[in-house]
């Protein structure tokens, strides 16, 4: 995680997160300037040519120093590269860094080819925040990334922040209030970096027990039909499904124009009861007068089966060899590949109905017919929102004046503040139930649609409730 932010021309990241579920350790006697080595209270995790930070950031005695590159950590010594240049205290915390320096750089777009600021720096160890000072662009979207000179190594980038700076609806301004509230600063004992990012995640998923309006996404053509294809992967919507693999939170689903009607799994069963579906197990050419399947033990010895848009008829299976032959010269007039769906005991169509599998797919009555081959399927459904992942993530909740009265209630409980947290958690759930009454997820018309608003509970709601 890599929390940057635009302010006065400034590009500023936070060196806390450098330090965020790192192995630390601490000194175990004085260390003046100039020292080689250090003695701390446990070498565990510890290796040469790491890098430490002695101290803390933004403290004035901070420093960022590699360990020797040949002489291993051993008993209580860590030896050191090169000698410390300030003084450190007994029981100073020393914590292991992946990274020593940091590279800024902009593009134009949140997606656009990046240009380095500069060159690769040095982090400043005595400040919570490393910096660019950029005097030439007014505009763009900025990224920074760690880097270990040792290594030639880099992080990935973090997530762009405009040069407008964090708006009101990024993690970064939400937790700000939130500490703000709470009486505590960001990278403070109960309110780590880490430990805020997982606050705003928990009070986004709070919010999302309940379905709500913002949540909807309308008309998804994503998914195309293809010929003879009665199976679609719901991982090619355009959105991940707050519930996949099963129905709930799903809307509607029309192709080529019409609704489907929503039946179980075992009601599309019995829809397929009497069919047979294969594959195509080595690539007939055009003309072959015989076809081989991967399994025709179920086909009957003469019959018609469905392959890519065509129908071949065939007069004797060879269920040894799983071969269908007696096939007319003409019938095969495109090259089938291995693995082509094959269809018997079924004619391709326009599906009317449809279900949800519990792999997340979507299947319909009847394979699509060539004439349909293209055609959108489109769905209205609930999406997942996206976890945040830095300081610069943004919500796609509307009402983010809710987050902090849930953050600092975590931030409190840390403190042992019950009391206070009861409170935050209070005012919290009162504006999310005033929230309820504006987003909520209203009962659609002319379509069954499943409701769960009430906790551990759902109901089955139709135009008629």
């Amino acid at each position: 995680m890599i929390n940057v932010k635009v302010k006065n021309a400034n590009i500023l990241v936070s060196n806390l997160s450098l330090i965020d579920s790192q192995k630390t350790t601490r000194l175990i006697t004085d260390s003046a300037s100039g020292s080689s080595t250090i003695s701390v209270a446990g070498i565990s995790g510890f290796s040469v040519n790491n890098y430490i930070l002695i101290g803390t950031f933004g403290d004035s005695s901070a420093e960022i120093i590699k360990l020797h590159a040949s002489t291993a950590p051993t008993g209580s010594t860590i030896t050191l590269a090169t000698n410390t240049t300030k003084d450190h205290y007994s029981d100073s915390p020393v914590t292991l860094l992946d990274y020593n320096q940091v590279e800024f750089s902009r593009a134009t777009t949140l997606t656009g080819t990046k240009t380095v600021l500069g060159s690769v720096q040095a982090i400043n160890a005595d400040c919570l925040e490393s910096y660019y000072k950029d005097l030439t662009n007014t505009t763009g979207f900025a990224f920074a990334r760690w880097y270990n000179s040792t290594l030639t190594t880099y992080s990935s980038y973090s997530t762009g922040v405009n040069y407008t700076g964090l708006g009101s609806t990024t993690v970064g301004d939400i937790v700000k209030k939130a500490c703000r509230e709470a009486s505590v600063e960001i990278g403070g004992q109960f309110s780590t970096e880490e430990m805020l990012l997982d606050d705003a995640n928990d009070a986004q998923d709070a919010i999302i027990d309940y379905d709500w309006k913002f949540e909807l996404v309308k008309n998804d053509t994503s998914i195309t039909a293809t010929q003879y294809k009665n199976t679609y992967s719901l991982s090619s919507l355009t959105y991940e499904l707050k519930y996949p693999g099963i129905s709930q939170g799903l809307k509607s689903v029309k192709f080529s124009g019409k609704p489907l009607d929503y039946i179980d799994d075992d009601e599309m069963d019995n829809e397929y009861k009497e069919v047979v579906r294969t594959t195509v197990a080595t690539q007939a050419a055009i003309g072959d007068t015989s076809l081989v399947l991967t399994n025709t033990t179920e086909l009957p010895d003469v019959g018609t089966v469905y392959v890519n848009g065509l129908s071949i008829t065939y007069s004797a299976n060879n269920t040894t060899t799983n071969t269908l032959s007696g096939i007319s010269a003409s019938a095969i007039t495109a090259i089938l590949p291995v693995t082509s769906v094959v269809w018997y005991n079924i004619n391709p169509g326009l599906p009317t109905k449809y279900t949800i599998t519990i792999d997340n797919n979507i299947v319909f009555n009847v394979p699509v017919d060539s004439d349909y081959n293209g055609y959108s399927i489109t769905m209205e459904y609930l999406k997942k929102l996206t976890r945040f992942t830095d300081f610069a993530s943004t919500t796609e909740v509307p009402f983010t004046d809710i987050f902090p009265s849930f953050i600092a209630a975590q931030i409190e409980k840390r403190k042992r503040n019950m009391d206070n947290s009861i409170l935050f958690l209070t005012e919290f759930n009162k504006a999310l139930e005033g929230e309820l009454s504006i987003y909520k997820m209203p009962v659609m018309e002319n379509t069954t649609y499943y409701n769960f608003f009430d906790s551990g509970h759902s109901s089955k709601l139709t135009n008629d409730d």
